[in-house]
């Protein structure tokens, strides 16, 4: 979404919203690489670390989807969106790019998708 567009669409409140969740999914990514040479390290602060940035991204999971939540009406473009991002997965399978990073986003990205369609049928 462009930033034209979202200030047309969301609130400052709902902008702000979305602005942080964009900085705290880079967070959460740069976090999750920072410790991933870690994994399998048995030192308590190399498992306090992992689990800080496990749980930080489960976090940031859960806004994103509490944000999708809030906005219904988005849901059509949103399960757009979802079906681009799930070629261009499959696309980089083809060529060879699959990555456990690419897997998660799938799962995410296909979790998202099913819990729309069901709320969906749900309020029909």
């Amino acid at each position: 979404m462009t930033q034209a567009k979202m200030s047309k669409t969301l609130s400052k409140t709902e902008r702000d919203e979305v602005l942080d969740l964009l900085i705290a999914n880079e967070q959460s990514g740069k976090l999750s690489d920072a410790v991933e040479a870690l994994r399998g390290d048995e030192r308590e602060f190399a498992a306090s670390l992992i689990a800080y940035a496990d749980d930080f991204a489960i976090q940031v999971r859960q806004r994103v989807r509490t944000l999708i939540h809030q906005h219904h009406e988005a849901y059509p473009r949103i399960l757009s969106l979802l079906r681009t991002v799930l070629k261009w997965i499959k696309k980089d399978r083809e060529l060879g790019r699959g990555s456990p990073d690419l897997d998660c986003l799938e799962s995410f990205a296909r979790a998202i998708a099913k819990d729309i369609l069901s709320r969906c049928w749900m309020t029909q």
